[in-house]
């Protein structure tokens, strides 16, 4: 929070400069509400903002009074945020073998825009991932590793399961990628299949399992024998891809699952 100014009405206002629109709290124990407003709004004139918004600003404030009235009187504690120290720093560099690449990883403490990432994609001068600070909060950088990993696997898986979908004639409904921490894939009983972006990690082959898995089980759903029939006439050594994909569970790198649950 960057500055406060008191007002007659039942509200402050406050400049926080994390923000890039405005917002209205009603703080645990208090009748008073605070606006928070971010930097260029506050600036350049936060009474004009609060009398053209007024209107908006009371209804947002009686809202959240008659949800305080209403809400459990006793509800159970939220747990506490991990510290950004209980999150290691990113690696300097991150592999991605199912795609076959080294990036390397720039944080940036002085970029202007937190969060943000910027990439030199594969037919630059060199991979390079660099992170828009703050280094002392790793969790950002996390987060934005994992919606960087997204949209990279998006662009691998997609046209990955297009190509077995017609070598095997097999036929899945909507494809997502996204991050899941304990499933490499899922089937669903319409036939939609759901992709774990660490993917990315494991070695083109076992992708390769993982996808083919996921659409055998569009035409059988359990794993009965027919299920693996289906698959190995697919892919013979299944039986053997499923072993190293075992063993390949427990040789991800450890900032895997802190990217997962940041």
């Amino acid at each position: 929070m960057d500055g406060e100014t008191k007002h007659p009405e039942p509200f402050d206002i406050l400049r926080n400069r994390r923000l890039t629109h405005p917002r209205v709290k009603l703080p645990a124990g208090s009748d008073r509400a605070v606006v928070e407003l971010p930097p260029p709004i506050y600036d350049a004139g936060a009474a004009r903002f609060v009398e053209f918004h007024r209107e908006a600003i009371q209804t947002s404030i009686s809202k959240l009074r008659r949800g305080r009235d209403t809400a459990p009187k006793s509800p159970a504690p939220a747990p506490p945020p991990k510290p950004a120290a209980a999150f290691p720093p990113l690696p300097p560099v991150i592999e991605l073998p199912a795609v076959k690449e080294t990036w390397k990883v720039i944080l940036d403490d002085e970029a202007a825009l937190r969060g943000s990432v910027r990439a030199l994609l594969p037919d630059q001068r060199a991979l390079t991932l660099t992170f828009a600070g703050p280094s002392w909060d790793p969790r950002v950088a996390l987060r934005t590793l994992r919606k960087f990993l997204q949209t990279r696997a998006q662009h691998y898986l997609l046209p990955l399961v297009d190509e077995l979908e017609q070598r095997c004639d097999l036929a899945a409904g909507t494809i997502t990628v996204r991050a899941q921490r304990t499933r490499w894939g899922s089937c669903s009983a319409k036939g939609n299949l759901s992709l774990n972006l660490t993917l990315l990690l494991l070695p083109h082959r076992l992708v390769e399992y993982v996808v083919l898995h996921e659409l055998c089980h569009t035409v059988e759903l359990n794993h009965a024998d027919a299920f693996w029939d289906l698959l190995q006439k697919h892919l013979p050594d299944a039986l053997d891809r499923r072993k190293e994909l075992r063993a390949a569970e427990q040789q991800l790198p450890s900032w895997v699952a802190s990217m997962l649950i940041a």
